[in-house]
């Protein structure tokens, strides 16, 4: 799972030209900050779907949660996935 976000991650950068990805690691707890990436909050349901589709796909066991969103006036759009 990691690897896959991590990649994942490093395309992000390379497409989007703007905004900035930081991914924080604590045991099994990964903490995703989106800073002005998600356009609309229409877009954060998308990368929450494709965070869970990343466990999905990668068969990791886990939860997504959306912890932070500016649209709602936070610094970044965060989501915690908690891997079981």
């Amino acid at each position: 799972f990691n690897r896959v976000l991590d990649r994942g991650v490093d395309e992000i950068r390379d497409s989007i030209k703007f905004g900035e990805v930081k991914i924080e690691r604590q045991d099994n707890i990964i903490d995703i900050h989106l800073i002005d990436i998600s356009g609309t909050p229409s877009a954060c349901h998308a990368w929450h779907g494709i965070f869970e589709g990343t466990l999905h796909i990668t068969r990791a066991k886990g939860d997504v949660k959306k912890t932070a969103c500016q649209h709602f006036g936070e610094k970044a759009c965060c989501y915690r996935i908690i891997l079981r």
